[in-house]
């Protein structure tokens, strides 16, 4: 999107018979409209289009779309049309603007002075914008910035971000406990029963609290 318009030598290029297009059709001029190479003086007339785009609202070609019915209509708009409602000093910005040729370098001194010439007396580099001004007072702290800003010697105050919320899991219920069957009291404890040597489809129940172990040993063994 961007040409040198001079050498690594510092001299001027000379223009081309053609130059392709290139820039928002809203605000270049018109030899890049007539597809000619443009120099510092077209980078200004951008910068007066996008003025008179903030100041008016709009300019008279906003809602075209096509390149050629833009073209026209920066034609036939008188300048002085433009500028009608502000201070003579836009216009006169903008008539020497556009007199400035390929070869010509703007004479940024004069035209910043012939800018400045359309403010108020009141208003200087302190002055804070409008989104700034309170409608019943200027704080002094706002006043302050204003002056700081414009010497580039402070930073924007820092974001105050609310801290994180910490996602917590939500906790589990806890496993209760399954109460152990209590042991059977002995009284109800059922008897063991034991087969007959001589008939083993016979049994009879026994205690076996009340056997000795040296009897319970050898019943183990032979069973």
């Amino acid at each position: 999107m961007v040409r040198r318009i001079r050498d690594m030598e510092g001299t001027l290029r000379p223009p081309r018979k053609y130059a392709p297009f290139r820039g928002t059709v809203r605000y270049v001029s018109i030899a890049m409209h007539q597809k000619r190479d443009v120099g510092f003086g077209d980078d200004l007339i951008g910068w007066f289009y996008a003025m008179i785009e903030l100041l008016n609202g709009g300019l008279p070609w906003s809602s075209l779309e096509k390149i050629s019915d833009i073209l026209k209509s920066k034609l036939e708009t008188p300048i002085k049309d433009l500028c009608d409602s502000h201070p003579k000093g836009l216009l006169t910005f903008a008539q020497n603007v556009m007199d400035i040729s390929y070869e010509q370098k703007p004479k940024y001194d004069s035209l910043q002075k012939i800018l400045r010439s359309c403010l108020r007396k009141d208003v200087t580099d302190a002055t804070p914008y409008d989104w700034e001004v309170n409608t019943q007072m200027v704080s002094k702290r706002v006043m302050e910035r204003s002056i700081m800003a414009s010497v580039g010697t402070e930073l924007p105050p820092p974001i105050d971000y609310p801290p994180p919320k910490k996602n917590r899991t939500p906790s589990l219920p806890r496993r209760q406990k399954v109460p152990s069957p209590s042991p059977m009291p002995k009284e109800q404890q059922p008897p063991t029963k034991i087969s007959l040597p001589s008939d083993p489809q016979q049994t009879v129940d026994v205690d076996m609290e009340k056997i000795p172990v040296k009897t319970k040993s050898v019943m183990v063994k032979r069973n």
